[in-house]
């Protein structure tokens, strides 16, 4: 009879795991910790494990890698210190995350490494404008390209807010032209994307109205938007003042 023993050895090394099996179970434990609201501990899972992606230079890793920096980024967003307080490895970054971000966004440019320059890109100009660092996040755009292989789903992400962007520095036909696209390339039957698809009709319609326009009275009726954009469908119907609702 014939039994398996358990590898020794070189066998044992032989069997070991590889870098992208590796990441891609780490990976899931970062959704677990996510979906459990374990922020501090997912906070520092999180950076330990960017740290170890981050010293390897394998392609095979590219697009399980930036998955791995947007839960990185999503976990401090949610905790609140993206901006103040240093991760828990020193040795991943002296000041804070928006400037390793920004070297990290450096390495992947040079590395040709566009799905973790695409992911990048956009949470840096997610937290930009979320601490309202237009500026900065305006000369981002100006000093970089985004890739367009990188995908559908980040490119309308980053023309969102390339278009809130561009409404803030009041200007609403390049506005309205990245949100419009924003729009058209988000998926449109997948119910994972409607709240994204909400928030961009939103300001989308509120740009609209900025620049004068009456949006088509069927957006207001789509059972997907009908409860998001309730309030700015009396203002259309009543011909309130924009001033006094309009609010970013």
């Amino acid at each position: 009879m014939q039994v398996d023993e358990f590898p020794t050895g070189k066998q044992k090394d032989a069997r070991k795991m590889i870098p992208e099996g590796d990441a891609y179970i780490k990976m899931l434990t970062q959704l677990v910790l996510l979906d459990a609201n374990r922020l501090e501990e997912g906070a520092q899972f999180s950076t330990s494990l960017v740290e170890s992606i981050h010293s390897q230079n394998r392609r095979t890793l590219d697009q399980i890698g930036a998955k791995i920096l947007f839960y990185f980024s999503r976990f401090y967003e949610l905790l609140g210190q993206l901006a103040s307080i240093r991760p828990y490895f020193p040795t991943l970054c002296t000041t804070n995350l928006l400037r390793f971000m920004l070297a990290a966004l450096r390495t992947a440019t040079l590395r040709y490494d566009t799905d973790t320059q695409g992911t990048l890109l956009t949470l840096l100009l997610r937290n930009f404008i979320h601490y309202k660092l237009y500026d900065q996040a305006d000369k981002l755009v100006s000093r970089t390209t985004f890739p367009e292989s990188s995908g559908n789903n980040l490119m309308a992400r980053y023309l969102y807010y390339l278009g809130r962007i561009r409404a803030i520095q009041l200007d609403y036909s390049a506005a309205h032209k990245h949100l419009l696209t924003a729009i058209r390339k988000a998926p449109q039957q997948n119910k994972a994307a409607a709240g994204f698809l909400q928030t961009v009709r939103k300001f989308f319609v509120v740009v609209e109205l900025l620049m004068g326009d009456i949006p088509e009275r069927t957006e207001f009726r789509n059972p997907m938007f009908e409860k998001v954009l309730a309030p700015y469908g009396q203002i259309v119907q009543g011909f309130v003042p924009l001033p006094c609702v309009l609010t970013w």
